[in-house]
């Protein structure tokens, strides 16, 4: 499987190896940080911290910017802040990379200067400052996410949808393909296949080739639709119901083609498309599915299969946004909360012994919250071989769809809070631009340090991954410990 790369300038390579060296021998102090460091993280970042740093010292040698440490000079480093290919990322170094940066955010925000003294290499001569890692943490994450999707053209997409449509139906005959998918696959399917059906048809709407109400397809039409090349993009656990889907069509269709192009319901003999292309497309799909590598279908939570994750219309890049831009965010925020809310609430019914979960604000509701954040790990990871020493990329895609909970599980948990606390309410940071919440919405009260639900529940979905014990019901009642008769706090 290809791996996806990304390049760093050269200052970005020289805080990425600081952070990484610091990762790799730095005892946390700070709460937040240690909750992040894990036995096996801390085995992985050597590896990733040694390449990456071999990749650096190859081209700096090339670029003939390489020196003993004690031979630099503020100019010198200079140039290497300046060379623009540094040294590639690759995906598989990715959850590491953001982990070394996070950690260094959450042990070094108020002691920016300690690190620089820390880390390896004149760090200071590069001019990089708190706001850097925030921005190479986007970056990183950016490419992260670009390597879970699939941008497929017409006639990809009409097959896709095609497929997807037999898998959720009655049609499927052959005993192999019924005993393929790990868990019951109409529901799943279904709801994968409708979605992805709605994105492809609102892109032909917009190529002005949508379907024609009162006029009979035309191969010459068909054919200008197959021909669009980014007529769907699809992500994340799309990806891996589409691989399942595609090997129920051949196991089903294998001898009879002509049948799959009758039932389908996309006019696939116009598209041209052939058996093989069955094969192509999957292996299309199984090169940006991190949790196959070439292994075949395996258990995943299905609860989360439909999960309409969220994708905030903003940068995230707090520190460099403007405070109109922050106060958007904020108003943003607290306008899509009820139904996120909504959103996790339908996930956590769907899944088999929480069906009576109910988001009704209540402190005991944070009990039933945990335990399904905690049983989504062990649904997609049984016996918790990748988080524990198995596979690198497996581990990634958990780490990547669990931590998208966050934001939703951190909505729901605020709410809880200002419901029962009443002396609790929503503020926004403005007063320290060097401060971890800077422009997000944090949770104040008296006696109380400020509380980001999102950063809280990132790091309670990441803890539940890694098999470590979580306790929401635990940090309400410290919540309620502290709260105090109400102050004005303005």
């Amino acid at each position: 499987m290809e791996e996806s790369l990304i390049t760093l300038n050269g200052r970005e390579a020289a805080l990425l190896a600081g952070a990484l060296s610091i990762f790799g021998f730095w005892s946390f102090e700070q709460p937040a940080a240690r909750a992040l460091v894990t036995t096996d993280m801390r085995r992985r970042v050597s590896p990733v911290g040694d390449a990456v740093y071999s990749r650096w010292q190859a081209r700096l040698k090339v670029a003939r910017l390489w020196y003993p440490p004690d031979m630099g000079t503020p100019e010198l480093v200079a140039q290497r802040g300046t060379v623009p290919d540094a040294v590639v990322v690759r995906s598989s170094e990715l959850d590491v990379a953001i982990a070394a940066l996070t950690l260094v955010d959450l042990e070094f925000s108020s002691n920016w200067d300690r690190f620089l003294g820390l880390a390896p290499g004149p760090l200071e001569w590069y001019g990089l400052d708190r706001t850097d890692v925030g921005l190479l943490q986007a970056r990183l994450e950016a490419g992260r996410v670009a390597a879970w999707e699939v941008t497929l053209n017409g006639k990809e997409a009409a097959l896709m949808v095609g497929a997807l449509a037999i898998a959720a139906s009655d049609l499927v005959g052959n005993q192999d393909a019924i005993e393929l998918p790990t868990q019951p696959c109409h529901e799943p399917f279904d709801a994968t296949g409708r979605e992805i059906d709605r994105r492809w048809q609102s892109r032909m709407n917009g190529a002005g080739l949508g379907l024609p109400r009162f006029a009979p397809f035309t191969p010459e039409f068909v054919q200008r639709r197959g021909q669009i090349q980014d007529a769907l993009v699809i992500t994340g656990d799309e990806i891996e119901d589409a691989i399942t889907g595609l090997d129920i069509t051949m196991l089903e269709f294998a001898r009879s083609w002509g049948e799959f192009c009758m039932v389908a319901t996309s006019m696939h003999e116009f598209y041209g498309v052939v058996p093989g292309d069955l094969a192509v497309l999957r292996a299309k799909l199984q090169a940006r599915d991190p949790g196959r590598g070439g292994q075949g279908p395996r258990t995943r939570s299905r609860s989360l299969a439909s999960y309409a994750f969220l994708r905030p219309p903003f940068t995230l890049q707090f520190p460099y946004m403007t405070e109109d831009k922050l106060r958007a965010y904020a108003a943003w925020f607290h306008d899509v909360t009820p139904a996120r809310i909504a959103e996790l609430a339908r996930a956590i019914q769907r899944t088999p012994g929480f069906e009576g979960w109910q988001p009704d604000r209540s402190p005991s509701s944070l009990e039933g919250l945990g335990q399904w954040l905690q049983a989504q790990a062990e649904a997609d990871d049984p016996g918790g071989e990748v988080a524990d020493a198995g596979d690198a990329a497996l581990a990634d895609e958990l780490v990547n769809r669990t931590l998208f909970l966050g934001m939703d599980l951190g909505m729901y948990v605020a709410e809880v809070v200002l419901r029962n606390l009443l002396c609790i309410r929503w503020h926004q940071v403005f007063w320290d631009e060097q401060c971890a919440d800077y422009g997000q919405p944090v949770l104040i009260g008296p006696g109380m340090a400020p509380i980001n639900p999102v950063r809280l529940m990132a790091i309670q979905a990441y803890r539940a991954i890694r098999r470590q014990p979580i306790d929401l019901r635990g940090l309400y009642d410290d919540w309620e410990k502290m709260d105090t008769p109400c102050v004005n706090l303005t």
